[in-house]
Formats: C-alpha cells, structure tokens, sequence
C-alpha cells in the first residue's frame, strides 16, 4: 500500500533505427516514476501503412503480486489496430497501488515493417478514444505522460530525430495555462535537446490549434518538423450561488421580492441566471425557485433551489398588553420578528377580535381573538387570519 505517489509517471519508448532489409521491429515501453498507482490507461497510434502490429509480449509480471498482476495482451483493445491504434487498460485486481523501479520494462510491441520508409515512422501516445491517464487506490494519482519513439529508415539514420513529448492529440480546457511538454530532438552524436512549439497556445480562444515543433540546422535550414493537435474546449459549467438564504419564511398576504444570485464561470465570468417557478403569497405552503445558469458552450450548472415557506404568522410574545374596557392595549412580536399593535377592537360574547396592523405600516393586517375570561385580567392570543 502506497499512500504518496510522485508529481507525474512517464510511460516511454526509445527511439530506433532500421537496418537494411529489416522486416520486423520490436519496442519496448518503460516506466519512470511509477510509484503508487493502481491503474492506468492510454492509446497508442502508429502509420498502418508502414507498420504492422504483430504481437504485444514481453510482461513477465505474475511472479510477485506487488507488480502488475495479471497484466497482459487481455488488457489491450487489438479490434483497431488495422486502423493504427491499440486502446490499454489496466486495473491492479487486488485493489492495491503498485510502485515500480525507474526505466522497468513493462512490455513491448512487435511491429511487422510492411514496406520500406524513408520518411520517419512513428509510434505515439495519442488521446482518442482513450486518453492518458493513471489513478490510485491510496494516494493522489500523478500526471500522466507519455513519449513516442521514432522509427527511423536505413537513409535517415544521420539526421536528427524529433518526438513530441506527450500525446500528439490534446483536448485543453479553455481559460487555464497550457502547459506545453516540447519535443525532444536527438542527433547522431547520442546527444538531445528539448524543443518548445513555435507558437504560443493562447486559452482565451476556443477551437484547434497546430503547434509546430521544428528544428533547424547551422544554415537555418528546416531539418525536422513534428506538430501537436491541441483543441480549446470549454467543458466546465458555471456555479451559481444565492444571495441571501436557500430556505425562507415569508408572511401570508405579503408580496415577496426574491434576493437573487449570480453566476460564475471559469471561462466566460459572469453569468445571466435563469429562474423557474413562483411564490403565491396569498395561499399558505412551500414554493420553490429553481436557479441555473448555462455557459455559450452548453455547459449548465447544478440547479440551486431556494424554498420560500409562506406561512400565516404566529404570536410569538407579548410586549404589552392591558384592559380597560371597552378600550384594549396590545404590542405583540410574531414568529417573523415583526411588531404589531392593536388599532381597533370590538366585542363578541365574551372575547374580543381586534384588528391590527403592523407598526411598520405596510397596511397588512391580522385579525387577534383575545380571551379574556380570566379575573386577574390575562388571556391568550392567537392569529385568526392575515
């Protein structure tokens, strides 16, 4: 059981040349920095028509349960590879994250060479249908990547070769930094360099994008060139956020103004918020407003719902109150928190209806029966109507 893991895990080819007449390729994948996954997945693409995928072998990890366990040709979706591409999916059976030493060979890939090339071939990471990714069972999942190799022809052996480092397919979420791997540029000599994109991506701006990588020689002549796929979608949606409180008590009979809310999104900023529903203040119940907002590029947000609760207000206490009659004193405070007092009274039996209205002077009134039955004077209070 892993509880840390590192920063990113590459997954790796080595680049590699082709001797004349050399019908069969074989290329191993490494692993640097694999420590604490349990899972992972990506896609390999290759030219078809170059090259051939005969068998993928060489895993030899049964022996010890703490490697991949079960790891194998089971794990590879070979229905495409006529069409260049091979989807990999693996999940460690025993639900436990595997850690493994720098550059371990996991396995390797035979291609049958199907004509000769004198352009390179290459073998890469690329995003569909199944993007690189690693997870853990334990511990945060590192970020994924992948490097390609290149194949190069009997002819080309002296020249440069350039790999991009990464997929060469990229779907970017717009509004957040690219961060561009480069492609490495290897010469003869066994010496490498790292190249950036001669463009600069910018987030700001949705659809596809070509980054170049090129190298040029002492003459400034191009000698190598490989491009990157990179497409700016927008893909997360906007949260909205009420002001003031999702649940709401609100007096019969008084007319209800909603507070509002508003709306935010990571790409686009501010947003207009949509409102379903409303409140009948002249019939007691729970009335819901449904909140949502939708960015340009259909992303919606969760709905937020606030719940107003209209409600036919109860006396909660007595601030004064006396009798002499036929004249009748009374300051009350509903559940609302709102003041009352009584402005007009009149005799029925023996208990009384008085017809307040509030202190603030809205003009909404309520009709109070006051009992007063009792010889000291006292009586109890409840709300008839509002």
């Amino acid at each position: 059981m892993s509880l840390t893991t590192s920063a990113e895990v590459e997954f790796y080819f080595e680049n590699a040349s082709l001797d004349e007449d050399q019908t069969q390729l074989i290329l191993p994948l490494r692993v640097k920095g694999f420590e604490g996954i349990g899972g992972f997945q990506f896609t390999l693409g290759w030219d078809p028509e170059l090259l051939r995928l005969k068998a993928v072998t060489d895993f030899n990890h049964m022996e010890d349960p703490t490697e991949l366990y079960f790891f194998g040709v089971q794990n590879f979706n070979l229905d495409m590879a006529t069409e260049g591409l091979c989807p990999v999916l693996y999940e460690q059976i025993l639900s436990q994250d595997v850690s493994l030493p720098d550059e371990s060979h996991i396995l390797s890939l035979v291609f049958d060479v199907i004509v000769p090339f004198t352009a390179p071939a290459r073998v890469e990471f690329v995003a569909e249908p199944t993007p690189g990714k690693v997870a853990s069972f334990f511990g945060t999942a590192p970020k994924f990547r992948g490097q390609g190799a290149v194949v190069e022809g009997p002819a080309n052996n002296a020249s440069p070769i350039i790999a991009l480092l990464g997929p060469s397919q990229v779907l970017h979420q717009a509004g957040t930094p690219f961060d561009d791997p480069g492609a490495s540029v290897q010469f003869g000599d066994g010496s490498s360099m790292i190249i950036p994109a001669t463009q600069i991506l910018d987030p700001g701006k949705l659809g596809e994008v070509t980054l170049s990588y090129a190298f040029f020689d002492a003459g400034a002549a191009l000698t190598v060139q490989v491009d990157r796929q990179v497409k700016v979608v927008d893909t997360l949606p906007p949260q909205v956020k009420l002001t003031g409180e999702s649940h709401i008590r609100h007096p019969l009979g008084r007319s209800y103004e909603d507070s509002g809310s508003v709306a935010l999104d990571l790409f686009e900023g501010s947003l207009q918020v949509d409102v379903e529903g409303e409140v009948t203040v002249d019939k007691p119940g729970n009335y819901f407003l449904t909140f949502v907002a939708k960015d340009s590029s259909g992303n919606q947000s969760e709905p937020i719902i606030r719940t107003i609760t209209v409600v036919k207000p109860q006396i909660s206490s007595i601030d004064h109150y006396s009798l002499i009659l036929p004249q009748v004193s009374l300051t009350f405070t509903t559940q609302e928190q709102n003041n009352y007092l009584i402005e007009q009274t009149r005799s029925l039996e023996d208990a009384m209806w008085h017809t307040v209205a509030s202190r603030q002077g809205n003009g909404s009134q309520m009709t109070v029966e006051i009992s007063t039955q009792q010889s000291d004077g006292s009586g109890f209070f409840r709300v008839l109507s509002w």
